[in-house]
């Protein structure tokens, strides 16, 4: 369950809340929330900012959460796993062709090729999950 940032009384409280919601004891709770309070903060990501990982190679953080396929490839950082699956946060991408496409065949042939086996390899070092075939 994500805590909010921050070091104020609100946020303190609505982590505590959110703790015990998840079954913590309220001490442990109490004491979950006065931990992370002050010590994290959002990094603004690409586009319009850095990736996560560029902070952390830096150290100005200790760690850093960012889609993998933004991790890693920045220079001076390791990646080291994805998060468990119960709390992961999973994007979705899909291929769509429109009707008013200038180019249809060639549209159609690229989303062959993306969601062929064989560019599962690629796909795996852009740091994607490759497509699911039943």
């Amino acid at each position: 369950m994500p805590l909010v940032r921050g070091s104020s009384k609100k946020a303190i409280s609505q982590n505590i809340r959110a703790e015990v919601r998840a079954g913590r004891p309220p001490k442990q709770a109490v004491a979950i929330a006065y931990s992370v309070a002050g010590k994290s903060r959002k990094v603004r990501g690409p586009p319009s900012g850095e990736p996560v990982a560029a902070v952390v190679a830096r150290g100005e953080a200790e760690i850093g959460f960012q889609q993998v396929s933004e991790l890693i490839h920045v220079p001076g950082t390791i990646f080291v796993g994805a998060i468990p699956a119960e709390i992961q946060k999973v994007t979705v991408s899909a291929a769509v062709l429109t009707r008013s496409a200038k180019e249809p065949e060639a549209a159609s042939a690229l989303i062959r090729i993306l969601t062929s086996p064989e560019a599962d390899a690629a796909v795996l070092r852009a740091g994607l999950t490759p497509l699911t075939r039943q």
